[in-house]
């Protein structure tokens, strides 16, 4: 199951600084998709006793402090723009992260090859809303890839998204409450504008903030 990326994978031109990160850097955290598999430097699940994945990473400000943060857990970041990657690359090199791995590439090409029940958080922050009705299959939550991430998730894992469009977010609410795997773990409508305790207010959420738009944050876990 692949889910078209759209948009365009690099958008303005790298600074010096950052082409060279990606030369230099990235190759020591990139994971990479070989025969069905997954390789990367130094890639074992089995040393790790927890792990976070981040689908969209952005300019990866929020991977970059969960690792920070949580620097016993590995971190896996997806991000198929270059601009992101090399935006989370400066990140890991101004504070010495090594607890980050990185795939350049839509997270759906990589999740279906990893090991199930091994992911303590998923993160899914402010996602495209594809606002028109006729473009709402190319929206990530949908059934089949909420399948998906409960396949991946722990028995006490957890998925956060966010998102600022109104109406994705009921999207969201209802392609969950519909699903016979999974169940909303903040179902009061008070609690949803309150982000995590580890957050950092992203560049989107910025821009959400400055239109007018009010954040909100839906936690999912495995039903038991």
């Amino acid at each position: 199951m692949i889910l078209r990326t759209y948009g365009r994978r690099k958008g303005r031109r790298l600074r010096p600084f950052k082409e060279t990160l990606i030369e230099t850097l990235l190759p020591s955290m990139e994971l990479r998709l070989e025969n069905n598999q997954i390789t990367g430097q130094d890639f074992d699940l089995k040393k790790h006793p927890t792990c976070f994945f981040e689908i969209g990473f952005g300019a990866g400000e929020h991977l970059a402090l969960q690792a920070e943060t949580h620097p016993g857990t590995l971190m896996i970041g997806c991000e198929p723009f270059l601009n992101g990657v090399a935006n989370l690359l400066e990140h890991i090199h101004t504070k010495s992260l090594q607890n980050i791995r990185i795939y350049p590439g839509n997270a759906l090409e990589l999740l279906p090859l990893w090991l199930n029940t091994s992911l303590d958080r998923i993160f899914l922050l402010f996602p495209d809303p594809w606002p028109k009705k006729n473009h709402h299959k190319r929206r990530f939550v949908q059934k089949d890839i909420l399948t998906l991430l409960s396949q991946k998730l722990a028995s006490t894992g957890k998925i956060l998204m966010a998102t600022d469009h109104e109406e994705y977010f009921q999207w969201m609410v209802d392609q969950v409450q519909n699903h016979p795997d999974l169940v909303i773990q903040n179902p009061l409508a008070e609690t949803w504008t309150t982000p995590p305790d580890v957050w950092t207010i992203t560049r989107f959420q910025e821009k959400a903030i400055k239109a007018g738009r009010t954040p909100r944050f839906l936690w999912i876990g495995r039903k038991n």
